[in-house]
């Protein structure tokens, strides 16, 4: 997954393997999205990771997660618009430096030059950091908008879709949603839980509620 946790539906587990290793070269950004949270409170962990706070989700869907009021919606909008345009114009004007540096770097991924591909990937990424800057700023602008409960709310709403991502193969039930609905409850409440940590461990007890023609549906015993 991405560290925005963006997810594309229909993709399935058996999907992504490629995808996982290349990430791995991608996305190991050294402390990105880490908060100290000094309060104790639960769900939230004391240091919590924030990377299921995409700034890019559509305002439609923060606002179906957090109830967001109107003066909430105004400003959760303006900060998305304002890093659009932002990321917009660098990658503008970096447009063929970016392109570049993308294609060689898969280029050398594909050819399994894994070492050469690593050096590459960090040459996108410092190339890529003032986008990321903007994104990373207007993360934690948009979180500083919400409540601590509508924060909750909105995580466990990433959380949920990722699950379904993962499973894209197959479509729960209403039962099914309401289980793992209760399930996230019973993994957020556990001391210091993060998204990560949170989003393993449901992977794994959703297994256990899936049905004989849902396993086999995911090449599954």
């Amino acid at each position: 997954m991405s560290m925005n946790h963006e997810f594309a539906p229909g993709r399935s587990m058996r999907a992504r393997p490629v995808l996982i290793a290349l990430s791995s070269v991608l996305i190991a950004l050294p402390g990105g999205g880490q908060v100290s949270r000094a309060e104790p409170t639960r769900p939230l962990g004391d240091v919590e990771q924030y990377t299921f706070a995409n700034p890019q989700t559509p305002l439609g869907e923060i606002q179906e997660n957090c109830k967001l009021n109107g003066e909430q919606t105004a400003k959760v909008g303006e900060i998305q618009s304002a890093a659009k345009k932002t990321v917009g114009e660098y990658a503008a004007a970096r447009a063929e430096e970016l392109q570049a540096a993308r294609e060689a770097m898969t280029a050398a991924t594909n050819k399994g030059d894994f070492v050469a591909a690593a050096t590459l990937a960090q040459k996108v990424r410092d190339l890529e950091k003032p986008m990321t800057d903007a994104r990373e700023k207007a993360r934690f602008d948009i979180l500083a908008v919400l409540t601590r409960d509508q924060v909750q709310a909105w995580r466990k709403g990433c959380v949920i879709k990722s699950i379904r991502f993962t499973y894209g193969t197959i479509t729960f039930t209403p039962e099914q949603l309401t289980q793992i609905g209760a399930m996230y409850d019973d993994c957020a409440g556990q001391a210091n839980a993060t998204f990560e940590e949170i989003n393993a461990q449901l992977s794994r007890k959703v297994l256990g509620i899936l049905s004989a023609k849902q396993k086999q549906t995911m090449g599954l015993k």
